[in-house]
């Protein structure tokens, strides 16, 4: 059983709702078939919570963002429409956030909707490394 107001809590908490780059164009924002495919995998989650009541860091930890607001907030970070800034995975990146998934997968495996938010946890967490120069530094 889900604690709604708590799973919705976290998920504001993260902000996960397109901000466009620039202002309003004349027709559509459009995007490459690629970058479409890359969403596609993430746009899909109905937020069931599904995913937030399967994973057991939940249940261990209170501080942990879920799997839900997770792959959303990844969802945004990739979107090529989006403000480039980096502003979503340094939002991710804390103890509560990317590093908290322990990568159990009940996330995948429960989803109706086939989104893996453990590949966006993944994926969040080797672009931050990548970004590091050292313990502790960033460039």
């Amino acid at each position: 059983m889900v604690d709604w107001d708590v799973f919705f809590e976290k998920y504001r908490a993260l902000e996960p709702v397109f901000i466009p780059a620039g202002p309003a164009p004349d027709t559509e924002r459009l995007m490459d078939p690629a970058s479409v495919n890359a969403l596609e995998l993430y746009t899909t989650c109905i937020l069931c919570a599904a995913c937030y009541g399967a994973c057991p860091v939940n249940g261990k930890d209170p501080a942990y963002a879920g799997p839900a607001a997770l792959a959303k907030l990844y969802r945004f970070h990739i979107d090529p429409r989006e403000t480039q800034d980096g502003k979503r995975l340094k939002a991710g990146d804390t103890p509560g956030g990317w590093w908290g998934c322990e990568f159990h997968a009940n996330c995948r495996r429960v989803c109706p909707k086939g989104v893996p938010p453990n590949r966006a946890i993944g994926a969040a967490r080797r672009e931050l490394e990548a970004g590091r120069k050292g313990p502790g530094e960033r460039e």
